[in-house]
């Protein structure tokens, strides 16, 4: 365990030389708690899981996907059934997604997450070159700062033409969020 990662601890009162180094303290294989920062959060109890069942009609480029059913949603994060929105507080979140459509008129399928209107840089997946009308399976993770009281994240269609969602299974959801506020 590296002293980076020791200094997360905080397991007793007496101060050490690791974090105290001007004063005359016996070393202690881990930090103390009188002057060593608390421990820092890895994961809050505030999440959703957020999908769509419903085959959509052509989604145009940077409109986002309707979401028509709420699987969990706990306070903090909120989202009306068969709205594109979902509304986060301020924080740092981890997102994933998944997507299954098509792109009609386009040789590339894409699909692109907004945070306030505008898309979110490094959460824009683009699939292979395909015929036009190929069903694709796109998904990404990532961590976005949300930096407002109330934010607002979409999963927006991003191919040339517009995007079809449909997962060509009625208990399969065509497209999915999972979100986790991690500080």
């Amino acid at each position: 365990m590296s002293l980076n990662n020791k200094r997360k601890y905080k397991l007793h009162a007496i101060p050490c030389s690791m974090c105290c180094p001007k004063r005359n303290f016996k070393l202690h294989a881990i930090p103390c708690s009188m002057c060593c920062p608390p421990p820092e959060s890895l994961a809050t109890n505030i999440h959703a899981f957020i999908v769509n069942f419903t085959t959509t009609g052509l989604i145009p480029q940077g409109t986002g996907i309707p979401l028509d059913t709420n699987l969990i949603l706990t306070p903090g994060i909120t989202h009306t059934p068969g709205s594109s929105v979902i509304n986060i507080e301020a924080g740092t979140y981890w997102v994933e997604y998944t997507t299954k459509s098509s792109a009609p008129t386009a040789n590339f399928v894409s699909t692109r997450a907004l945070l306030n209107g505008s898309p979110i840089v490094g959460a824009t997946v683009v699939s292979p070159q395909v015929a036009s009308g190929t069903f694709q399976t796109l998904s990404s993770g990532f961590l976005v700062v949300a930096p407002n009281l109330v934010n607002t994240l979409e999963i927006a269609a991003d191919s040339l033409g517009g995007n079809i969602y449909n997962s060509q299974f009625a208990s399969i959801p065509n497209v999915s969020v999972r979100i986790v506020k991690v500080s």
